[in-house]
């Protein structure tokens, strides 16, 4: 999902924040924090005129409930950490596995530690 949010700066060296998506990730985080769930915080956003993520299989631009809980609990890029990943197939599910320790710093911070930790209780 980072990548989405994200562009390459002119030298390809490093990542740079798309503002208008930026502002939309610190919304979802500022709606938890006021108490909304992700089916709301979902359903406010896709009636809004802000930016949406593609949609899936040809469908339009949408916020999806399960896209707001992984941005919220599953995803500390939204705090610059970069974890690399494996996949493991484990009673018939594909899990992800996490390898060797994150990359702090990795990308730019778009919600500082403080608000994602109060949005993680």
């Amino acid at each position: 999902m980072i990548i989405n949010l994200l562009k390459l700066s002119r030298d390809k060296k490093q990542f740079e924040i798309i503002p208008e998506r930026a502002q939309v990730i610190n919304l979802i985080f500022d709606m938890k924090l006021e108490g909304k769930g992700s089916k709301r915080t979902a359903r406010e956003l896709n009636q809004s005129d802000l930016w949406k993520p593609r949609g899936r299989n040809g469908r339009p631009p949408s916020w999806r409930e399960n896209c707001i809980d992984n941005i919220l609990h599953n995803n500390r890029s939204v705090i610059g950490e970069f974890q690399q990943q494996k996949f493991k197939t484990k009673d018939g599910k594909r899990e992800r596995i996490p390898v060797e320790d994150p990359i702090l710093d990795y990308y730019p911070v778009f919600i500082d530690k403080e608000k994602f930790n109060r949005a993680q209780q």
